[in-house]
């Protein structure tokens, strides 16, 4: 089975609480997460329901779109994260060798540009498949 391109979500980590610029980034965020993270800072786990679904340079342009419109305030809480990352995830395959299937994601460079003003990171978590090819 080839590897399988699940979702793009953006982790923020943060000296004071997310809830302003949660909100501000609008009703096509879903929030995995929201809270205290070892009592020290904030953290927030946040997907869009914006762009293609299966392409994760769509997804990551979405975020951006949204980030890049917030107010001058949410910015300013933006830019004070101790954290801030593009995550895609990707569930492993189970085929080996030259004839297996790989996958292939793209990231433009316009792309990579407007991650690099907004400061953030892009970062891969690469999710193992449990025994019957199911996600743990």
């Amino acid at each position: 089975m080839k590897p399988e391109f699940l979702n793009v979500d953006l982790d923020l980590e943060s000296a004071v609480p997310l809830t302003t610029l949660i909100a501000e980034l609008g009703n096509k965020i879903d929030v995995l997460h929201h809270g205290e993270l070892n009592r020290v800072a904030h953290y927030a786990a946040l997907e869009i329901r914006e762009g293609k679904a299966d392409e994760p340079d769509s997804i990551i342009n979405a975020f951006c779109k949204r980030i890049e419109a917030l107010s001058p305030a949410s910015k300013r809480l933006w830019r004070d994260c101790a954290a801030r990352r593009f995550d895609i995830g990707i569930l492993s395959g189970t085929a080996a060798g030259r004839d297996s299937d790989g996958l292939r994601l793209d990231l433009q460079p316009a792309t990579l540009k407007r991650v690099a003003a907004l400061e953030a990171q892009i970062v891969v978590t690469i999710y193992p498949k449990a025994a019957g090819g199911k996600k743990k």
